[in-house]
Order: C-alpha cells, then sequence, then structure tokens
C-alpha cells in the first residue's frame, strides 16, 4: 500500500467517523442529563484516543481535558459538559467542510481548560 493509498484510507476513516460523531455527542448529553460523571469520564477517554486515531487532534485535546474534568467531580459539570458538546459539533462541520478551527484559542475551549486546571 502506497503513502498515497494510506492517506486516502485515512482520509475515508475519517470522514466516516466525523459522520458518525452526532451520534456520540447525543449520547455525551445523555449522560450529562443523568448526571453520570462516571461514564461521561469514560466516553471522554474514549473521544481522546478515537480523536488520537483518526487524526483530530482537537477532538483528543477535548476529550483529555473533559476526562480530567470528569475525574475531580465534586461539581455540577453540565455547562462544560455542554460547551464541549457545542465545540465537538463546531469541529465537526469545519472538518466535514475542509476547514480549520483554531481551537486553541476558542472561547468554549479557554474555558473548559481553565476548569480542567485549576
Amino acid at each position: 500500500m502506497s503513502a498515497v493509498d494510506i492517506e486516502n484510507l485515512m482520509k475515508e476513516l475519517r470522514q466516516t467517523y466525523l459522520d458518525g460523531l452526532p451520534e456520540k455527542l447525543q449520547s455525551l448529553s445523555d449522560l450529562k442529563d443523568q448526571k453520570n460523571w462516571s461514564e461521561l469520564e469514560n466516553e471522554f477517554h474514549k473521544l481522546k484516543g478515537t480523536g488520537r486515531t483518526y487524526g483530530l487532534p482537537e477532538v483528543t485535546r477535548i476529550g483529555e481535558l473533559m476526562e480530567k474534568i470528569c475525574k475531580q467531580g465534586g461539581t455540577d459539570i453540565t455547562d462544560h459538559v455542554e460547551a464541549s458538546i457545542e465545540l465537538l459539533e463546531l469541529l465537526r462541520i469545519k472538518k466535514l467542510d475542509n476547514q480549520s478551527l483554531d481551537i486553541e484559542n476558542h472561547p468554549l475551549l479557554i474555558s473548559i481548560e481553565s476548569i480542567a486546571n485549576s
């Protein structure tokens, strides 16, 4: 398999992943509504890994931060879960349109990051 073939395969896999992301985001929302923080932690851990697998470092970053917030526990993290879902959906739309999104300077990520690192 040539490098071009591998690149095309990864592009197809990334497309399939992005197409399926709304279902994952709905699951996150459902877990948030149930206040099931431990399962949310698990799901964000999975996002962290799949982002890495599919070459989506932004998904990895959000998953990593939210996993950390869920581990911290002790507070209602509903707003942060909602922010992460919103940011992941925005990222999905941009990626499907072959556009980039500078999440490092995005207000939602900055908010999430401040909580994760507090």
